[in-house]
Formats: structure tokens, sequence, C-alpha cells
């Protein structure tokens, strides 16, 4: 039974190590501005900001613009493809395409009533 307990106070304290470790290091995300298509991965500055204060990486995209940065209490909005994204994970604003949460559940809705009607 002695090995289980330190089996189990040793998963607790990597645990612990692991989420201080996370909040230590922050989020990164990608800063540019007019970088449409895909993100050099090797060539785009990055910012890191503290974890858990609010900070979201943010890509703001028009037809002819886009930009890639952080924002304390970002909010998407998306008008006919033209908006801000918002995510919280290292490096999220990279992507070439953006779709909102919201537009793929609408999606996933749509396909559910087509379905049951």
């Amino acid at each position: 039974m002695t090995n289980m307990s330190n089996l189990h106070n040793l998963a607790l304290v990597c645990m612990i190590l692991f989420v201080l470790n996370r909040a230590a290091d922050g989020l990164i995300c990608y800063s540019c501005s007019g970088c449409s298509g895909e993100v050099n991965k090797n060539d785009t500055e990055t910012k890191t900001v503290p974890n858990n204060q609010g900070y979201s990486c943010v890509k703001m995209w028009t037809p002819i613009y886009v930009k890639r940065d952080v924002m304390k209490y970002c909010i998407e909005g998306n008008v006919a493809g033209v908006g801000t994204w918002c995510c919280q994970t290292d490096y999220c604003n990279d992507a070439t395409q953006v779709i909102t949460t919201s537009c793929l559940w609408l999606s996933v809705g749509a396909f559910v009533l087509m379905k049951l009607f």
C-alpha cells in the first residue's frame, strides 16, 4: 500500500509542477501586420504574455489585410468573413483559414435539423 501512496504523491507533485510551469511560460502568439497566408514560423515575430490574465492570441482579417497579435479581453466578431478571431493556446493565431465556434455550431445545428425534417 505504501508504494501506491508514494506513486499517488509523485503523480500529484508532477501535476502541480506541470500547471505551475504552464502558468510561468505564458501564452505565445504570432505578431505581424499584413501577414496574409501561411505564417512563416521561422521568420514571424512572437509575443509572450502572462497566462490567466485575460490575454488571447488574435487574428484580424479582411480580404485585403491580415493582422496577428495579442489582445487583452479579445471579443470575437465576424460579418461576412471580415472580423476578429480569438484563441488561448500557444501559436493558435497561425491559421490561414478562420472559422468561429459559433459558425461551426450553426453548421452542425443546420445539419441536424435537415436530418430531422
